[in-house]
């Protein structure tokens, strides 16, 4: 057999050999995400939220230049949830003023409590939030995946809301979980 000819084929014999190892892996994994939702797979839940008993604490600010438009506030927000979520959240928010006003906001945060339909436990969120300079407010939070704990492992999902100045709107979205 040819060098080359030779090299092709120790090649194929090593992905051949690769193959046959990674069928139990491929298999026992398949199985587990199979299984992933246990007891009936998920389900789609519609929630709706209210904060209300909020605190917020300026804990940094860096800023380029003597102008506050061109800063960068770092914020400690505590809040107790409402409606579909009963719990407590922290979050650091990252607070940018927008140069003709209102601000963005990044967010993240946990919450801690029971989401109804779904159960009691913990997850981790990601926030954007635009305040206007008209007083117009868009928030869009996002379940952080794979972050979450108890009854919300492996839970996923958005909410949002976007208030019109002097209308504010609760947070509504929808999340998935298991069925129980």
């Amino acid at each position: 057999m040819t060098t080359r000819l030779q090299g092709r084929v120790n090649r194929l014999r090593r992905i051949a050999m690769l193959a046959v190892a990674l069928v139990p892996v491929v298999g026992f994994t398949s199985a587990a995400n199979a299984d992933d939702g246990q007891r009936g797979g998920w389900k789609s839940v519609r929630i709706t939220i209210e904060a209300s008993a909020a605190d917020s604490r300026l804990v940094d600010t860096s800023c380029n230049g003597a102008d506050p438009t061109r800063c960068m506030y770092l914020v400690s927000f505590t809040a107790t949830q409402f409606g579909d979520l009963e719990g407590q959240i922290i979050e650091g928010d990252a607070i940018t003023p927008l140069p003709k006003g209102g601000a963005v906001f990044a967010d993240s945060g946990t919450f801690v409590g029971t989401v109804k339909g779904c159960g009691t436990g913990s997850f981790v969120y990601t926030a954007l939030q635009i305040f206007g300079a008209d007083g117009s407010q868009k928030d869009l939070y996002t379940i952080f995946p794979g972050a979450g704990t108890g009854d919300l492992e492996g839970m996923t999902g958005s909410f949002a809301a976007n208030n019109l100045p002097g209308k504010p709107e609760p947070l509504a979205g929808v999340v998935r979980c298991r069925r129980r």
